[in-house]
């Protein structure tokens, strides 16, 4: 009964290995997942600042100067 209780103390402990590992990768596979959005977010935060911008510039011009440009 004894070599039971020794033995049924390491399985315990891989047990508890076992789900602590799965814990963390599953907070490393969600921190991987945030930055990844965190950096899309930033480029389209970019592109839309930029977009606003140039819609801005378009609009302080004067009717006869907004046109496309010949670039010949």
């Amino acid at each position: 009964m004894l070599k039971n209780k020794k033995g049924s103390g390491f399985v315990e402990l891989m047990v508890a290995l076992t789900i602590l590992n799965i814990v963390l990768l599953a907070l490393i596979l969600s921190f991987i997942f945030s930055t990844k959005s965190t950096l899309r977010n930033n480029v389209r935060t970019t592109a839309y600042n930029l977009g606003i911008r140039q819609l801005e510039r378009v609009k302080s011009l004067d009717y006869d100067d907004v046109g496309l440009t010949n670039s010949n």
